[in-house]
């Protein structure tokens, strides 16, 4: 018997993630109207589930923005969960619409880093 590593996803988590990330892309653009977020372009590279599938940590990052801090965008997005909650369950069927929260990715960040020092 193969024992699975407590730290990788499974199967039904990375589905579940992947279905959220769409439907949350498809509630900001369209469903949902946000003065906010009509200001800056936002991407969602990732959604992690916990095993329980009750909690969705989304990975956020502006791809441009007017006017608008990170800081201000996260908390901005922490008062738009739960609307954005009761969008998400219309979309995805699950048993339990999944608390969201949103964490900046950081990522692409990351990777700039990475190409900056390799071209070096």
């Amino acid at each position: 018997m193969v024992k699975e590593n407590k730290l990788s996803a499974s199967s039904r988590q990375l589905k579940v993630g992947e279905s959220l990330r769409r439907a949350l892309i498809e509630a900001m653009s369209q469903d949902l109207y946000d003065p906010v977020l009509e200001k800056v372009a936002l991407t969602v590279s990732e959604v992690k589930m916990t095993p329980d599938l009750k909690l969705a940590i989304a990975y956020v990052s502006p791809l441009f923005g007017r006017g608008v801090q990170q800081d201000e965008l996260l908390l901005h997005l922490k008062t738009l969960a739960p609307k954005l909650r009761y969008l998400v369950a219309n979309k995805v069927d699950l048993r339990y619409a999944p608390e969201i929260q949103f964490k900046f990715d950081q990522s692409f960040d990351e990777a700039a880093k990475i190409e900056i020092l390799l071209t070096k």
